[in-house]
């Protein structure tokens, strides 16, 4: 997949041999697409993912915390869908900035889905 992110200009995607969509890596991505990921490097896990839930109670957002896969266990993933990221992706950064110090937080990484996490 991301041969035919980085070379194709329009992409198409077959199942049993059949076209299912067409479109431009940007197109397939924003209509497949789940959102934004937010990777988060971490001392604290257990208090980050319990201040997320309640950001996510306080809010009424639809987030979802994931363990990370890296080899420290240190990441966790907060994945916000479409519609929640166009508004508010900025008020759940300034949160994490301003606990920066308290969960030992060394990284933030904002990703959007790529082609292979939405086909695959």
């Amino acid at each position: 997949m991301d041969e035919a992110e980085i070379l194709g200009d329009r992409i198409g995607i077959m199942s049993q041999g059949k076209l299912v969509c067409l479109g431009s890596t940007e197109f397939l991505t924003h209509r497949f697409g789940t959102g934004a990921k937010i990777t988060v490097d971490v001392g604290d896990k257990k208090a980050l993912t319990s201040f997320i839930e309640q950001y996510k109670q306080e809010t009424h957002q639809e987030i979802t915390v994931i363990n990370g896969e890296d080899a420290q266990n240190s990441k966790l993933d907060i994945i916000m869908p479409l519609a929640e990221t166009q508004m508010q992706l900025a008020p759940i950064l300034e949160q994490l900035a301003k606990k920066k110090e308290e969960y030992k937080i060394t990284s933030t990484e904002i990703s959007e889905t790529t082609l292979e996490q939405v086909f695959i």
